[in-house]
């Protein structure tokens, strides 16, 4: 018996795929979805590796984040995510990060809570950071992220505890 591990590896770099989406973002998103398969391929690139693929060329050129977000499909939410992945680590000026929000305000929010809470709560990275606690918005966001119900798993209200959903930016959207 072998083992081995298998490699999610990129159908196409940051670049390829940016130049995909200029082209035709229709026609890139079927191409991504080409790899979405419900069997388990042992080589090659997978539907993991498509969605970092999503993922990277966001954080490279975050309009095309915004570029997919308008063909999606209502059952793209991997996508979704991978794009507000993306967003995460991306250089949002003041336009982008009105447009970004305005995207994550129009999905579903417990389809992408958990990614959309950890972009605003991780407030981007060393070399681009983004102080989303600092944007009314930003605010805003947070705080539609809060679940209206119960959600299993959560903190009962028996508890002693505050829960604080997207970090500084939810705490400043609860007060």
């Amino acid at each position: 018996m072998t083992s081995g591990f298998v490699e999610d590896t990129l159908p196409y770099s940051a670049d390829e795929l940016h130049a995909r989406i200029a082209k035709d973002p229709g026609d890139t998103i079927g191409a991504l979805h080409d790899f979405q398969s419900n069997s388990f391929p042992f080589t090659g690139p997978t539907w993991t590796g498509a969605l970092r693929s999503l993922q990277a060329c966001v954080s490279a050129y975050p309009g095309d984040g915004l570029t997919v977000a308008n063909v999606l499909q209502s059952d793209d939410g991997d996508l979704r995510n991978a794009i507000i992945h993306g967003w995460d680590t991306a250089q949002l000026d003041e336009q982008a990060l009105g447009d970004v929000l305005a995207a994550i305000d129009g999905w579903d929010p417990d389809e992408i809570r958990r990614a959309a809470v950890k972009m605003l709560s991780n407030g981007g990275t060393q070399t681009n950071p983004t102080p989303w606690h600092q944007y009314a918005r930003a605010r805003k966001t947070a705080s539609s992220l809060w679940p209206t119900q119960t959600v299993t798993g959560a903190i009962s209200e028996g508890e002693n505890r505050l829960v604080g959903v997207a970090g500084t930016a939810g705490c400043h959207a609860r007060r």
